[in-house]
């Protein structure tokens, strides 16, 4: 956990707690301002707030860091030094919104040096549009790194912040029971920390207050900094208790983190694991690209308050009704820092000839009947559709409905693939991959109502029915590969008359199709069967793939299966699975090698939803996805 200098504070702590204490703060009434603290009223250009200090005397035990008075920095963004008296800067919801009784204490970044006063402005605001009460946090800087190695000083602040405002709660209209805790970069790090050590001692007690608690209610982490064990890994620092991670005890928690934030991204994977490992309630939102810091001044990162609205909702934080106000005021935001893309409509298309009627099998008339159009079919192989090679031989294929009314199929001898037009296709082409373990095919809710999701974003799509189920001896994704890249080739070699651009056709498979569309990106050309003729010429590499909850993408014991690792980095990648899900666990590496690989990635860990939901509406977090997605298809055109 922590070493031998923190233990001994928490055992003197512990016995020191027990002693009497000092007389507890009397009713809220607000402190008066430092000349920093009016120089951070002005940056933030929300009125003058309530300042609240957070230990007798102005600082705990006159704690002196470098004995340097404290100062502030503005360029074209404010930084503060030198903090000698911890506070709380408390924005209420400005007039004429409805103020709600939720609060959140914001630590701001800095490296642990300074405080960077640029992403608590943008948080505050975005927060006090929804009605919820913002205290900006100023703990001790900078670092104590002889002293205090495990930033315990700036912890001590952020417990006593959590008990302070939850003993001024009531003065405040708020409930104690709704005060949660974010931060950014160093400050996510402190906030991450006090979810984990919130029953763990860290200082003297001092007054009453201090038999409160320090637990918060939630936790929205940006790009939280420190939590990995170095920055090219997923375990976690040991400088973190770890071990303190409890179903029970361990707040709801929201991470959101760029990609392309090299030195800290792995830590956010290693937070999001070990907290799924523990049942944690949890999300994580990796997003392409941004670097480092931001709020709403960097787009995709700005995406973050979707999902975090609908997150604060579901802890009981903001009304549900509240949620299209947030969407409604990012749209505004959004919309200036969007670089939108010209889209190209393709005038009109010229399909080759499909199967006849009377050639089509039970799952492909299935399939069309589910569609309610006579979309065309094609076989994927010459001759009667079969592959000689093939193992398994069946008379018919299989048609049934799950106990929970999930149209499956299986015995697949004959792969075919249906195309789906849309009604206004720009040039981009999907071709689809329903999942079923490579036992069945889900091809409805993982096929059908896909393709018409993507038909209605003006994406032309291919629904592949591939072989299943699994070939006794074969591998089993071996003719399933075959027919993804027989389907990709067919798709690229007619690519004009399918009304798309052969440079932006792409791949989405749900579960064991996940785990297929990653694999013809990562195998790219490589051979899976003998080229047959003329349309094996065409290439079969995805120009982007996405993976819903994608299976065995690594085993139990974190390795990632061999075929999808590669040295270089791969094409744009969409993941979108649920925190609940069995086989998340076993994303984390995939994804942690593809940022490494520094492959452009967008990925979504979703609160709940399990496993299986395809595109199906629901009251659960997961059912979010085509969202994120229907943007990020746009995104992957710019540059």
């Amino acid at each position: 956990m922590f070493n031998s200098h923190y233990s001994a504070i928490c055992v003197f702590s512990l016995i020191t707690f027990f002693l009497p204490l000092t007389e507890a703060h009397a009713e809220f009434e607000s402190a008066e301002p430092t000349d920093v603290e009016r120089q951070v009223f002005d940056y933030m250009g929300m009125g003058e707030p309530k300042v609240l200090r957070l230990w007798p005397g102005g600082s705990e035990r006159n704690q002196s860091i470098n004995g340097k008075p404290e100062s502030g920095k503005l360029t074209d963004k404010l930084r503060i030094t030198n903090l000698q008296s911890p506070s709380l800067l408390i924005y209420p919801p400005p007039a004429g919104v409805k103020k709600l009784d939720a609060a959140v204490i914001h630590c701001p970044g800095g490296g642990y040096n300074y405080l960077a006063m640029a992403q608590p402005k943008q948080f505050t605001q975005w927060m006090n549009r929804l009605g919820v009460t913002v205290a900006v946090l100023k703990y001790h800087t900078p670092r104590d790194r002889k002293n205090d190695p495990k930033h315990l000083i700036p912890l001590a602040d952020a417990q006593r912040a959590l008990r302070v405002l939850r003993h001024n709660a009531k003065s405040l209209g708020l409930s104690p029971d709704k005060i949660g805790i974010a931060g950014a970069s160093a400050g996510g790090h402190l906030a991450f920390n006090t979810c984990l050590n919130h029953e763990t001692p860290v200082y003297e007690p001092v007054d009453q207050i201090d038999q409160l608690s320090a637990r918060p209610a939630f936790a929205m982490l940006f790009y939280p900094a420190y939590l990995a064990a170095r920055k090219d890994s997923i375990q976690g620092h040991a400088d973190l208790a770890w071990d303190q991670i409890d179903k029970n005890k361990t707040p709801p928690i929201f991470i959101t983190i760029n990609g392309d934030d090299r030195g800290f991204v792995s830590g956010n994977v290693a937070a999001m694991t070990a907290l799924g490992n523990k049942g944690v309630s949890a999300e994580l939102h990796i997003w392409p690209k941004g670097g480092h810091s931001g709020c709403f001044d960097k787009y995709p990162l700005a995406e973050f308050a979707r999902p975090g609205a609908r997150f604060l909702s579901k802890q009981g934080i903001l009304p549900q009704e509240l949620l299209p106000t947030s969407d409604a005021w990012l749209n505004q935001v959004v919309a200036k820092l969007r670089n939108d893309v010209e889209v190209n409509e393709v005038e009109s298309i010229n399909p080759p000839d499909g199967l006849k009627d009377a050639a089509l099998s039970p799952i492909d008339q299935a399939i069309r009947k589910a569609a309610g159009k006579g979309h065309l079919v094609y076989k994927l192989w010459p001759g009667d559709g079969t592959r000689s090679d093939d193992p398994f031989k069946a008379d018919s294929e299989n048609l049934r409905k799950t106990n929970n009314d999930i149209a499956i199929a299986s015995s697949v001898t004959a792969p075919t693939m249906t195309f789906f037009p849309a009604e206004k296709p720009n040039g981009k082409g999907v071709v689809v991959f329903p999942g079923g373990g490579y036992g069945v095919l889900a091809w409805d809710h993982e096929g059908v109502k896909v393709c018409e999701w993507l038909n209605s974003r003006g994406i032309n799509a291919f629904l592949v029915k591939y072989r299943t189920p699994r070939r006794k001896g074969l591998e089993k994704h071996a003719v399933a590969l075959q027919d993804a890249q027989r389907a990709i080739r067919l798709v690229r070699s007619q690519a004009e008359a399918f009304g798309v651009l052969p440079d932006k056709i792409g791949v989405l498979g749900f579960s064991a199709g996940g785990h297929l569309a990653a694999l013809t990106d990562a195998q790219g050309n490589k051979p899976s069967y003998e080229a047959i003729d003329d349309l094996d010429t065409a290439s079969a590499q995805p120009d982007f793939k996405i993976l819903i909850y994608p299976a065995y993408t690594a085993n139990k014991d974190n390795e990632i299966d061999p075929l999808l690792v590669q040295d270089k980095a791969s094409s744009p990648t969409f993941i979108a699975t649920a925190a609940d899900d069995g086989h998340t666990r076993t994303q984390y590496p995939f994804v942690h090698l593809l940022l490494q690989t520094k492959t452009p990635v967008e990925f979504h860990v979703y609160e709940n939803g399990g496993h299986g939901k395809g595109i199906l509406p629901g009251d659960y977090a997961f059912s979010q996805w085509p969202r994120e997605c229907a943007r990020w298809l746009t995104d992957v055109d710019r540059k």
